[in-house]
């Protein structure tokens, strides 16, 4: 929750720190450019788009925290594509207040076009990236039983040994979740390390939409894990428990 507040804090600093104060040398590219390349650029023009950039997405974030601070789970995912089609359009738009990508004839060169092209292509290889990291982790967890154990698949899955389970239990809840210490949180997929109340550390790969989820202990350290449906979930439990008589 203190992450969004603090993505928040640093957005809208920094739309305050460009249109407020002014410190253009905030905007990469103009902070490197020379005093003769400075003033082809409406610079105010440029500050004042990238301020309604900041403080659109302060907004977005700060609202992201307000929600889970009230208790309604509310994932990254919205303000993820919103940060990504932002940048994407605020970049395109600065383009036209840059005088130094004209010719001598006032078209856009062909450099200038193709470092337009490179910049968009690039942001949007790596939201694909981030957009598929998001659908992989909220794929549901795979169980398989293999000979030497229980094989969780996928991100921030091993194998639990069957002689190190100590315990296997159904829960009809989920514990309380107070913070995420490495993992993903995709909406209710939750996936590595939480801290949970009343247990502590524990290993999550869970959909919190859909209970049961099995309670395990493997050598003193606790996993909990569903699968994509309660009867499959149920039916892997059942299976666990007999591995383990």
């Amino acid at each position: 929750m203190w992450v969004y507040f603090m993505i928040a804090a640093t957005f809208l600093l920094m739309g305050m720190a460009i249109v407020n104060f002014k410190w253009y040398f905030l905007i990469a590219g103009y902070n490197t450019m020379s005093k003769e390349q400075q003033e082809k650029v409406e610079i105010k023009k440029v500050a004042n788009i990238m301020g309604i950039y900041s403080y659109a997405n302060g907004a977005v974030f700060l609202a992201l925290g307000i929600l889970n601070a009230l208790g309604i789970k509310a994932g990254m995912t919205v303000p993820l594509i919103f940060f990504g089609v932002s940048t994407v359009c605020m970049l395109i738009i600065i383009q036209k207040y840059d005088r130094n990508r004209l010719g001598e004839k006032g078209v856009v060169n062909k450099e200038s076009k193709g470092k337009q092209l490179i910049t968009i292509i690039f942001t949007g290889v790596i939201f694909l990236g981030v957009g598929v990291l998001m659908i992989y982790s909220s794929q549901p967890a795979k169980i398989s039983f293999e000979d030497e154990g229980v094989k969780i698949h996928g991100i921030y899955g091993r194998i639990y040994a069957w002689d190190s389970i100590e315990e296997v239990k159904l829960l009809d809840e989920l514990p309380q979740i107070n913070r995420r210490t490495n993992g993903s949180a995709i909406g209710p997929h939750k996936k590595g390390n939480f801290d949970l109340e009343g247990y502590g550390s524990a290993r999550l790969h869970v959909d919190e939409r859909k209970s049961p989820f099995i309670y395990m202990e493997s050598n003193g350290r606790i996993v909990i894990f569903n699968a994509g449906n309660s009867a499959l979930t149920e039916e892997i439990y059942k299976g666990l428990v007999l591995k383990n008589q």
